[in-house]
């Protein structure tokens, strides 16, 4: 089960148009049985005409704003994004898939099973080419696809993330939430929330925490999600650990 700073994650990708897994599991098949070889905490991609429609007059759907630290560069631009997400709760080191040199292959041969499974493309040759640039560069292209690596975390690292992996915070996240996101149906001009019951119980706080019509400042609300969150990922773990 995803814990709670990758559920976060997760719905930080949403917002900006992404669909998503949690705690994809590498295998390694070895004749004997199918063993792990690693996890990758969320996979992710985002077609290039991703947008969303809401019926209401003179509504202009994009100002349903998406995060420029996401898709800022034009390289991205027009193509289908696929993000391998590493969330780091305790800021640990990434996965060694992305952190040691590949002498063998065997880290490409890991990240060519993640492609395989994310059926982009059939050619083998084509497969383990973009397995091994993406494996040493951490962002890899070929023809209308993008595939790039991202570490969410609480803080930013240079000694336990490569330089060429790009880095994001859960207090930018936050701060996405509070002053673009939950903005939205106002500067939309909407007039009133959109309801979402079906979300579950953790987005549903933070998205109370961060509405614009909420007192306190965005540096408050800010606060106030982080607060939470490691208060609810706390009671989490002391709750498994009974």
């Amino acid at each position: 089960m995803a814990d709670k700073y990758e559920q976060f994650v997760r719905w930080y990708l949403r917002f900006n148009g992404y669909l998503a897994i949690e705690n994809f599991v590498i295998h390694r098949p070895d004749g004997s049985g199918v063993p792990q070889g690693g996890e990758i905490d969320i996979l992710s991609v985002r077609f290039p005409f991703s947008r969303e429609d809401v019926t209401s007059q003179d509504f202009d759907p994009t100002r349903i704003q998406k995060d420029s630290r996401l898709l800022s560069d034009p390289r991205f631009g027009g193509r289908v994004d696929f993000i391998l997400a590493e969330v780091k709760s305790k800021n640990a080191a990434v996965n060694d898939i992305w952190r040691v040199t590949d002498t063998t292959n065997e880290k490409a041969a890991k990240v060519a099973y993640i492609l395989r499974w994310l059926g982009a493309f059939k050619n083998e040759s084509t497969i383990m080419q973009v397995s091994e640039d993406l494996q040493q560069h951490h962002v890899a292209f070929h023809g209308r696809y993008c595939f790039r690596v991202l570490c969410f975390a609480k803080t930013k690292s240079q000694q336990a993330v490569p330089p060429s992996i790009q880095q994001i915070t859960f207090q930018e996240i936050a701060e996405f939430i509070v002053k673009v996101r939950t903005q939205c149906w106002i500067q939309a001009g909407l007039g009133v929330h959109s309801q979402h019951p079906q979300w579950d119980e953790m987005i549903l706080r933070i998205w109370k925490l961060g509405d614009p019509k909420r007192a306190g400042s965005s540096e408050e609300k800010i606060r106030n999600i982080a607060e939470y969150l490691e208060s609810f990922s706390v009671s989490t773990e002391k709750s498994s650990r009974r």
